[in-house]
């Protein structure tokens, strides 16, 4: 427990400002990062919703789709597992389900 303490408050530190768009690498350990820090805190449903449209408002549909593809699909699950509702559809990719919700104006029952 002591060192999943100490992976929050050194990510925490990190990514006090953001994430750097311009760097895949900073952008998928913040990712994962993010992961991390919703399953820590336990965020759900529309405090999560909320949580994840501050963390990710930068983000695109682009920026997405180049992100490591485990990364992106484990966000979309964790989302979807603590109550976010983020489409899952053959017809749609990762990137543009994820990108979707940040698009919401309010949370989809």
């Amino acid at each position: 427990m002591a060192d999943i303490n100490k992976q929050i408050n050194d990510g925490q530190k990190k990514w006090r400002q953001g994430v750097d768009l311009t760097s895949m690498d900073n952008i998928n350990d913040y990712i994962k990062f993010k992961i991390l820090e919703y399953e820590h805190f336990k965020f759900m449903n529309d405090d999560l919703w909320e949580q994840y449209k501050e963390d990710f408002a930068d983000f695109t549909e682009a920026i997405f789709k180049t992100c490591n593809l485990t990364n992106i699909r484990n966000l979309r699950t964790l989302l979807r597992s603590q109550g976010v509702w983020v489409e899952r559809d053959r017809q749609f990719h990762v990137s543009q389900s994820l990108y979707n919700t940040l698009c919401e104006e309010d949370p989809t029952e």
